[in-house]
């Protein structure tokens, strides 16, 4: 995205003008801008310019997650765990975790962790879920660093 739109962007989010950002995003989004798909999902999950729907939400995040974007991964993962706008499927959210925490993705990494721990999805396995905490609190997630310091691994 050029500094053109991205500072336009940024503009009109900062005014609250929703619906007109959402209009630039897909127009960038069309012109196969990465970044514009994951937002385009943000605003429809979060109801931003317009109602929250959750399946149009999926779709956008999914675009992006299918060309490797680590936060449409997360945001899959997501909405899978929780049954928003699909049906609930620990699988599959343990699928797009993994793609985005392969990547780096400290939020999915402390997901993973948290799965692995009480074995929601998987088989329980601590020495697991202490390798995705410990990712992620080498990342700077204040979440893991306390989940490492307060769980019992043993």
């Amino acid at each position: 995205m050029n500094r053109y739109y991205a500072r336009q962007l940024e503009e009109l989010l900062i005014a609250k003008k929703y619906e007109e950002a959402l209009r630039i995003y897909k127009f960038l989004a069309e012109k196969g801008h990465l970044e514009a798909l994951l937002n385009i999902g943000d605003m429809y999950f979060h109801g931003m310019g317009v109602s929250q729907d959750y399946g149009p939400a999926f779709k956008y995040y999914k675009l992006s997650a299918d060309q490797g974007d680590l936060e449409g991964q997360y945001m899959l993962g997501n909405m899978y765990y929780s049954g928003l706008g699909v049906d609930k499927n620990l699988s599959e959210a343990i699928k797009y975790y993994k793609l985005s925490a392969d990547q780096g993705y400290y939020g999915a990494q402390t997901e993973l962790g948290n799965m692995y721990y009480y074995g929601k999805g998987v088989d329980k396995n601590l020495t697991e879920a202490k390798r995705y905490f410990t990712l992620a609190a080498g990342l700077g997630d204040e979440e893991a660093k306390k989940l490492l310091d307060t769980l019992d691994f043993e």
